[in-house]
C-alpha cells in the first residue's frame, strides 16, 4: 500500500484474479459509498475514482515503483478520468488500463460487461495512454 497526497495505492499479489477486482469488488466499493453517501451529511459524502493495472513492481528504501504506477497515478489524475466523475451521479468509477481491458474486460469473464466501457486516451509526460472506463453496477446489497 502507497498513500501520496490524497490517493492510495493498493498492490494485490499475482494470485488475485484480475477479473474480481472488477466484480465483484468495484461493485461492493460502489455498494459501500452509496450506502455511506446516503447516510451522510452532504459535506461527507464521497466520490471516488479508482484504477486498475497491472505489471511489475521494483522495490527500493522509498516504496514500490514501475512504469504501470507511474501510468496508473498519470490516469488516476487525469482531467479525463475527473470528467468522467463530474459527468455522473455514480460515487465511483473506474478506469482500466489496456492490458487489463484486453486481457480481462474484454473477455466478459463473470458479470463483466464489456460494452459498459468507454475508451478514453489520456496524455502523460512521455506518451499517449489508452485506457477504458467504467461505472461498476451495484450488487443491490445495500
Amino acid at each position: 500500500m502507497r498513500i501520496e497526497g490524497d490517493s492510495l495505492c493498493v498492490f494485490f499479489t499475482a494470485d488475485i484474479p484480475k477479473n474480481r477486482l472488477l466484480h465483484p469488488f468495484s461493485s461492493a466499493l460502489r455498494d459501500q459509498l452509496e450506502a455511506h453517501n446516503k447516510a451522510a451529511p452532504e459535506a461527507e459524502r464521497m466520490r471516488l475514482r479508482t484504477v486498475i493495472s497491472s505489471g511489475d513492481l521494483r522495490r527500493d528504501e522509498d516504496g514500490y515503483y514501475s512504469t504501470p504506477v507511474d501510468e496508473a497515478f498519470g490516469l488516476l489524475n487525469s482531467d479525463e478520468l475527473r470528467s468522467s466523475l463530474t459527468c455522473t451521479d455514480a460515487s465511483l468509477v473506474v478506469a482500466v488500463t489496456e492490458d487489463i481491458y484486453q486481457g480481462v474486460v474484454r473477455h466478459g469473464y463473470d458479470e463483466i460487461d464489456p460494452t459498459k466501457y468507454e475508451r478514453i486516451t489520456v496524455q502523460l509526460k512521455r506518451r499517449m495512454l489508452k485506457a477504458w472506463v467504467t461505472i461498476p453496477p451495484t450488487t443491490g446489497a445495500f
